[in-house]
């Protein structure tokens, strides 16, 4: 959805003006520290995802995506956001959003047109997020309730896989996370789906 990558653009531009404002104390000599700098990455693609490992459960994202994600981050400037063509056409539309286009070399990827994201106007912005969460919260709520299942339990939930869970030998101190990975174990046979995701880097 477009408000998930302009959601994500802010997340990581209030992210890196909450980094360049953060004193960091001072040496033994009571010297200023160096100030910490950060770029940040976005791109928008599909992306498998899934919970990989049997030793070390760890959830994971694989493709493209990730990669391109990646490369944003490590070719943009430091203290700047730096985005991808297919987020910028995203969030093109925001006028409180100062965007400079650019072509960058990639690599593996050759010539690719990004954006730099130079300003954010604070006032429009926070105008148009609560605009955003307000349709949003609206949609949610035009929702139909949870479809119960036939025997009362709430679909989704995996409870229905509860007879093979006891047959695998593995111990879990949070249940939650046990019935994750358990549930995904059970599935790992299973065609992987490829899902829509906005990834952004850090470094």
């Amino acid at each position: 959805r477009r408000a998930d990558a302009l959601f994500t653009v802010l997340t990581a531009y209030q992210m890196l003006q909450a980094l360049s404002r953060k004193a960091f104390g001072t040496d033994a000599k009571g010297n200023p520290l160096p100030k910490v700098t950060c770029r940040a990455g976005i791109h928008t693609g599909r992306v498998i995802s899934g919970v990989v490992g049997s030793k070390k459960p760890q959830y994971a994202l694989f493709g493209d995506t990730v990669n391109t994600a990646s490369r944003m981050q490590s070719t943009g400037q430091q203290g700047l956001v730096h985005i991808s063509d297919s987020t910028h056409r995203l969030v093109c539309n925001e006028d409180f959003l100062t965007l400079d286009g650019r072509q960058t070399k990639v690599k593996g990827k050759g010539i690719m047109t990004t954006y730099l994201l130079l300003a954010v106007d604070e006032a429009a912005q926070e105008q148009r997020v609560e605009a955003i969460s307000a349709s949003l919260a609206a949609t949610e709520a035009a929702k139909p309730a949870t479809r119960e299942v036939e025997d009362g339990r709430s679909a989704g939930t995996g409870q229905d896989v509860d007879p093979q869970l006891k047959s695998m030998p593995l111990q879990y101190r949070d249940p939650h996370v046990e019935r994750v990975f358990r549930t995904a174990r059970l599935r790992r046979h299973e065609k992987a789906l490829p899902t829509s995701r906005v990834l952004f880097a850090f470094c």
